[in-house]
């Protein structure tokens, strides 16, 4: 299943911040079962961005859940959002 993040960055973080959301995209389409990964920044507002990521199977989405690298992301990206993480429910139409 194909999961939707947003993240709403604060603005004065913007430039710190999406180095490290590029790096752990990156990061995360070597880990074992990623089906996607990729990252997307809204053109109507820069400081939203979104997280599309899948997994083969519940098992390799929680071995990556559980990372080391998943786990230093969240730490970076502390006090950079200006608002919770959001997963946003949604379907594929198509």
């Amino acid at each position: 299943m194909k999961k939707l993040f947003k993240i709403t960055l604060k603005p004065e973080a913007l430039e710190e911040a999406l180095p490290l959301i590029t790096e752990h995209t990156v990061r995360c389409r070597s880990d074992r079962g990623n089906v996607i990964s990729e990252a997307y920044q809204s053109l109507d507002d820069p400081c939203v961005v979104y997280l599309l990521s899948a997994f083969d199977t519940p098992e390799n989405e929680k071995l990556h859940e559980g990372s080391e690298g998943d786990k230093a992301f969240i730490r970076k990206m502390q006090g950079k959002e200006a608002a919770p993480v959001e997963m946003l429910n949604w379907r594929q139409l198509v």
